[in-house]
């Protein structure tokens, strides 16, 4: 099997100005599983508010799917004392962005990281 790029579709939680660069590829990891490595930046045109742990999502990967639910830190410009907190997140066929309170996140704030996680076909 050969590695494969992920199609990836913004989705509407998004505001229309807000930048994502999101890519990704496909492994195969053995006995048929796959591996999936995103790579993901972020940019919220807008301040918001979150909810505690509720998903921002992000993006949709075209026939691929989590085989659970995986986070990772990402790394931002945000307030100090809500750095290291903030997770990328995938589950399903869905990219999040996913916090474990509810905060305020300024306009042009960035947010970078990656996730690496088992998928399956969709």
């Amino acid at each position: 099997s050969v590695t494969q790029s992920i199609v990836f579709h913004r989705t509407s939680s998004l505001g229309a100005s807000d930048t994502l660069t999101i890519s990704g590829h496909v492994l195969p990891n053995g006995d048929g599983q796959w591996l999936a490595l995103v790579s993901i930046d972020w940019i919220n045109s807008g301040a918001f508010r979150t909810s505690s742990w509720g998903a921002t999502n992000l993006a949709t990967m075209d026939g691929w799917q989590a085989t659970q639910e995986y986070m990772q830190t990402c790394y931002e410009n945000i307030t100090y004392e809500h750095l290291g907190k903030n997770a990328f997140r995938a589950v399903g066929n869905t990219i999040s962005y996913q916090t474990p309170a509810a905060i305020d996140i300024g306009a042009n704030a960035w947010h970078k990281g990656s996730l690496v996680f088992n998928v399956k076909p969709a």
